[in-house]
Formats: C-alpha cells, sequence, structure tokens
C-alpha cells in the first residue's frame, strides 16, 4: 500500500504561513523511528511574568503527534484524532528551545503514537500519547485524493485551487453526516 509517507520528503510545518509555523514549530523532520520538531515559545505565548503557557505545548504535541498517521494514511482518507493527552513532567524552561520527538507504537484498527518533550539539554519536560483512526473521504475530495500520490498532499486547499466555502467542514474533511 503507498502512503503519503513514502512519496513525501520535509514537513507540512515548511510553510512559514501555516498554523503551526506561526506558533513556533520548526525544523520538522522524518527521523529512523519517527518524526522530530523544534519549538520556540513565542513571546504571545507567555504570561506576565515571562513563564511559558502550558498550554502553548499541546499545539507542539498535537503536531508532532498527529503527523507521523497522518502522514501514513491510505489515499482516499483522512485521519481523525480520538484521544490526545500530554503529561507535564517538570517545569517548562524560561528560554531556549524545545524538541519533540515521535514514534509509531503500535498501528491497527487504531493507530498509537507517542512522544517526549525535551529542552535543549535533553531533560523531559513533557510527554504526550495520541490515538488517531483513518476515516474514507466522501465523494470527490482532491485534498484525500492525492495523499498518497506526491510531496504536494497538505491540507492547504490553496495548493490545489480548489475552493472550500468557509464553515463546511464536512467538505474540508470529505464526510457527509447523515441525521
Amino acid at each position: 500500500m503507498t502512503t503519503a509517507m513514502d512519496t513525501r520528503a520535509g514537513c507540512m510545518v515548511g510553510d512559514r504561513t501555516s498554523v503551526e509555523a506561526r506558533f513556533g514549530l520548526h525544523d520538522c523532520q522524518l527521523t529512523a523511528d519517527g518524526n522530530r520538531c523544534a519549538f520556540r515559545i513565542p513571546s504571545w505565548a507567555r504570561d506576565r511574568s515571562g513563564r511559558p503557557r502550558v498550554g502553548a505545548l499541546m499545539v507542539l504535541a498535537d503536531h508532532i503527534l498527529g503527523e507521523l498517521p497522518y502522514l501514513s494514511r491510505p489515499p482516499k482518507t483522512w485521519t481523525l484524532t480520538g484521544e490526545l493527552t500530554l503529561d507535564i513532567i517538570s517545569a517548562v524552561p524560561l528560554d531556549g528551545e524545545l524538541f519533540a520527538e515521535a514514534r509509531t507504537v503500535a498501528r491497527r484498527s487504531e493507530t498509537f503514537v507517542e512522544c517526549r518533550i525535551t529542552d535543549r539539554t535533553g531533560e523531559i519536560v513533557a510527554s504526550g500519547t495520541t490515538r488517531s483512526v483513518t476515516v474514507p473521504a466522501v465523494g470527490a475530495d482532491p485534498l484525500a485524493d492525492n495523499a498518497a500520490r506526491d510531496n504536494a498532499a497538505r491540507d492547504d486547499a490553496a495548493r490545489y485551487d480548489v475552493p472550500i466555502e468557509y464553515g463546511d467542514i464536512d467538505r474540508v474533511l470529505g464526510l457527509s453526516y447523515r441525521p
């Protein structure tokens, strides 16, 4: 089975306009065991004392944990997160970068991924997990159709010149609702 990971190089955060990049994620890459990403906590994600808000780490966890199932999904499918956890192990450092590494633990009817977030010395700051499933895309959906075809498979409709109406999440995800 061909998947998006088979043909992809680099990371989806490479687009500086992506939400993840705006949150401070950068230098993402695949590793032998999974993926890795650096995180520079932006000033707006700090409290009045300059301490990083712990919630900002969830953006890093969501990205690093969700990318592996997303990239390994079969064509014409989407991944949905059923569970996402993040346990804070130690204080978030006031300065410097954080690094997240994730690996897929199990891929069966659901995919289970775990990650570690560390500071620049390698001290663990947080640990996270996710469970996700794939769901079929319904109808003609160029984004889902291209999932395994080439490196351009991204959740960015502008790259495909596909008009997506705001507020139509079912169409964006390729789902249909049946009451």
